[in-house]
């Protein structure tokens, strides 16, 4: 075995280890029995009927991979929720591996590479989302980055066909990677290259849609092309929550029912204005991705607290300062969200001393210094040149 392959089988054996064993040992989180309701639907239902009974929001891959789960815990007795985790733990296994692979092609020194991958495998961001929440998040970024990875490094033609359907999967699993087509389009010369990526990559959950469409088309209209995140726990949203609790202000609650209702139309317009700028700067592919998902951070009025897990690979392979700050500041208010499902016990035990109120204070500080360290990010990035914090962007010194 090389050097090369040693240091990729240890990073993805502790890369595994330190996520499998919170997975079993933490139910998660109402995702998990999202899953389990996939799961047991498809156990006893007509499978076109997935979008009528219970109501995904995304391509049919998540429930699939889900009824697996099922089928091997029913096979070999272990717990359901711990092995619906295990594709997004074998993802980041690979994202691991990828990152130290790209950083590598960059020309990057292999300590360096090294240190980036192992960042990456210790990001409590990473590990929370993937071990407790239970989401398929980090598996799509998987996808993701292997899309990044063939369009930078694979060879053209082929490598460039190979990313939009790596994209069009990572579509597959959950919609929100379409926000990263544009990225890829604008570097297309032709258009027609623009469309043969743009039709590769649509095709996955196109074809997986069809049937449905077919079948029960208001269900799916309904619920993929009707999705909606949860307000008041992230960005402009929250900050306009504790400033009416405080104050009472009748201008500030209109400013939260507007936030609600047309906050999707805003963010659809500042994506679209960032496309625009794209396209007039000419940046590197990954540094690009980067700013979208601070864009989308910054700017988005519904959030799911797993998206934040987004920008870590790719935030690992530029290694910039401010992603030190974003995964204190997020990994703290991770652990304060995360606690009931870790320890019931405990968390009564913290905010008994505490008291409840002070508790979830304490997140919405965090929540809030995660918000505005992604504002300070982006403008950082669209006002200067950033360079990696250190050797090879790995040293992510505070």
């Amino acid at each position: 075995m090389g050097t090369h392959a040693k240091k990729l089988s240890i990073l993805a054996a502790v890369c595994f280890l330190v996520r499998v064993i919170p997975a079993f040992a933490v139910y998660g989180t109402s995702d998990v029995n999202a899953w389990r309701i996939f799961a047991d639907y498809l156990q006893s239902g007509p499978f076109l009927g997935l979008y009528e009974a219970v109501h995904p929001n995304y391509p049919p891959l998540v429930p699939v991979i889900s009824y697996l789960a099922l089928l091997v815990s029913d096979l070999t007795g272990l717990p359901f929720w711990g092995l619906v985790k295990l594709p997004s733990i074998a993802a980041d296994c690979l994202t691991a591996c990828l990152i130290y692979r790209g950083l590598l092609n960059s020309g990057r020194t292999e300590k360096g590479a090294l240190l980036a991958a192992a960042l990456f495998v210790l990001n409590p961001v990473s590990i929370l989302v993937t071990s407790v929440h239970g989401q398929y998040d980090p598996f799509t970024m998987l996808f993701c980055a292997l899309a990044w990875y063939q369009y930078e490094f694979g060879e053209r033609p082929r490598g460039t066909r190979l990313s939009a359907l790596l994209l069009g999967i990572a579509i597959l699993a959950k919609n929100f990677p379409a926000i990263l087509l544009p990225l890829f389009l604008l570097r297309e010369e032709k258009n027609r290259d623009r469309l043969v990526y743009a039709a590769i990559a649509c095709l996955p959950a196109a074809l997986s849609l069809l049937p449905f469409l077919l079948v029960t088309p208001d269900a799916i209209l309904g619920n993929v092309g009707a999705y909606s995140s949860r307000f008041g726990h992230w960005g402009y949203m929250l900050l306009l929550g504790v400033l009416h609790n405080h104050s009472g202000l009748a201008f500030i609650a209109g400013m939260k029912t507007l936030g609600s209702a047309y906050g999707k139309y805003l963010l659809v317009a500042c994506l679209g204005l960032y496309y625009f700028r794209t396209a007039r700067k000419k940046r590197p592919l990954l540094d690009d991705i980067i700013s979208l998902f601070l864009v989308f951070y910054c700017l988005t009025a519904g959030f799911g607290i797993q998206y934040l897990v987004w920008i870590v690979p790719f935030a690992a392979l530029r290694g910039e300062r401010k992603f030190g700050y974003y995964t204190l500041f997020s990994g703290l208010w991770m652990i304060f969200w995360y606690l009931p499902f870790i320890s019931g016990r405990f968390y009564s035990f913290v905010s008994g001393i505490s008291g409840d109120a002070l508790f979830w204070k304490a997140a919405t500080a965090f929540s809030l210094l995660s918000w505005l360290t992604c504002i300070a990010w982006l403008i950082e990035r669209e006002t200067k040149r950033v360079e990696p914090a250190g050797p090879a962007g790995a040293d992510m010194n505070l």
